[in-house]
C-alpha cells in the first residue's frame, strides 16, 4: 500500500516514466510533498496544460493529523468535485463568476506579472 515516508520516491518513478512514455510531451515544473506539477504538450506558445499529479492512496482507518491527511486527498477528489457541482446547480451565478475570475487572472497575467496563474 501507499505510505506518506514513500511519496518521494514514488513521484521520482512517475516523473522517469512519464518522461519516458512521452518522451518531450511531458516536462517537469515543480514539485510539492504531495504533487508533482507538469507541463504537458509543450508548444511554441507554452504548455497545452499544467497538471498537478497527486501521489495517494487509500487512507488508513486511524485518525491522522492534517499534514498526513493531505497526502490522500486525491482520494477524496471525486466528492470534492460532487460538492462543487452540486453548488454550481443550487447557485447558477457561480459559473459565470468562475469565468470572470478566469478572465481577471488571464489578463493580469502580462499586467501584473505577480499574480499566480
Amino acid at each position: 500500500g501507499f505510505a506518506p515516508c514513500y511519496a518521494g520516491q514514488i513521484q521520482d518513478i512517475l516523473l522517469e516514466a512519464l518522461e519516458d512514455h512521452f518522451r518531450r510531451g511531458v516536462e517537469f515544473r515543480d514539485r510539492t510533498p504531495y504533487t508533482l506539477k507538469l507541463g504537458v504538450g509543450k508548444s511554441a506558445s507554452g504548455d497545452f496544460a499544467t497538471v498537478d499529479l497527486i501521489t495517494t492512496g487509500e487512507p488508513p482507518d486511524y485518525h491522522m493529523d492534517s499534514d498526513e491527511k493531505r497526502y490522500y486527498s486525491g482520494a477524496d477528489s471525486s466528492r470534492v468535485d460532487n460538492q462543487i457541482m452540486n453548488f454550481a446547480v443550487k447557485n447558477p451565478e457561480f459559473r459565470p463568476l468562475v469565468l470572470l475570475v478566469k478572465h481577471w487572472r488571464n489578463l493580469g497575467r502580462d499586467r501584473f506579472p505577480h499574480i499566480k496563474p
